[in-house]
């Protein structure tokens, strides 16, 4: 039956049977709580079986509720209950490799339906690439006659007016050609004029750009010679700098051996003086016990006379 809160109070659509279901679509049975129940189904066979004989439809009997029945109801629900309890516990294996089967079936039957999609979508795009290049072919065989027109066209229109073109340039340069030499023979006067003065120019320019590139390599030689005079001035410098510093150097070395000698002769002497100090000391301490002993003596005798 189906549940009464998933669905329409009056929805008395009969349920579907299902048999051999897997434990996937019991679990689903279950949360949802769609049992598989043909209740509904029966009744309205029957009712188009009455109808169909023409027999007056039947009087449903509501009962009423009662606490044996409650009772009675609640023991059938609880055997109910563990005997499918007890079957899942039997068949527990089956029932997962089931699950497992049915798994897999539907991996295959998605990774089929995939790869027909695929395939689909495929031939598709092979369909549209063909026809697409059947109408390029197409195109380009009618732009190509009408470029061969075009290119026939237009030669015959050439070769026409290079007849024409020809026949007037003809005129044209006869005539140009005794009008060009007659300038031509002026023009020659003219330029001859022209080269000596460039000549004579060019020979001066030429004259004077010796005489500057002489002028650089002079003073490029000039530059050299004092370049090495200073190079010898700075060099001659640092090494009597270096000379002066050497002797600089053994000065303060001989310096701090001098100081080093003075610093060892005072050390020596103040540790003799030290010890002449200690003898001076330990001789006068003994001259001062034996005094005091030699007290000690008399003042001892003197003790003992008076006893």
């Amino acid at each position: 039956r189906r549940h009464p809160l998933g669905f329409a109070p009056n929805d008395c659509r009969p349920n579907r049977v299902i048999q051999h279901t897997s434990r996937r679509t019991a679990r689903l049975l279950i949360h949802t709580g769609v049992f598989n129940d043909t209740t509904q189904r029966d009744r309205m066979h029957a009712e188009e079986a009455r109808k169909q004989a023409n027999e007056p439809p039947v009087q449903e009997v509501k009962t009423k509720w009662s606490p044996a029945a409650a009772e009675i109801a609640a023991v059938r629900i609880q055997r109910v209950w563990r005997a499918y309890r007890q079957f899942a516990k039997q068949y527990r294996e089956w029932i997962e490799l089931s699950d497992t089967c049915a798994r897999k079936l539907q991996v295959v039957w998605r990774a089929y339906r995939t790869k027909r999609l695929v395939l689909g979508a495929a031939a598709i795009l092979i369909q549209a690439h063909f026809r697409g290049w059947n109408v390029r072919t197409s195109m380009r065989r009618a732009r190509a006659a009408t470029k061969i027109q075009k290119h026939m066209a237009g030669y015959l229109c050439r070769k026409e007016i290079c007849r024409v073109t020809f026949t007037v340039t003809k005129c044209q340069s006869l005539i140009r050609g005794h009008l060009h030499r007659n300038v031509a023979r002026e023009k020659k006067v003219l330029l001859t004029y022209s080269a000596k003065i460039i000549q004579r120019s060019w020979r001066v320019f030429m004259r004077r750009r010796e005489e500057k590139r002489l002028q650089r390599e002079q003073d490029q030689s000039d530059l050299m010679v004092k370049c090495c005079m200073n190079t010898q001035r700075y060099y001659r410098g640092w090494k009597a700098r270096q000379r002066r510093e050497e002797m600089l150097r053994e000065k303060l070395e001989v310096k701090k051996l001098n100081n080093c000698a003075l610093m060892i002769q005072h050390f020596f002497r103040m540790g003799s003086h030290k010890q002449q100090a200690m003898a001076r000391r330990e001789a006068e301490l003994k001259r001062a016990h034996a005094a005091a002993t030699f007290v000690r003596k008399l003042w001892l005798g003197h003790v003992a006379r008076q006893r």
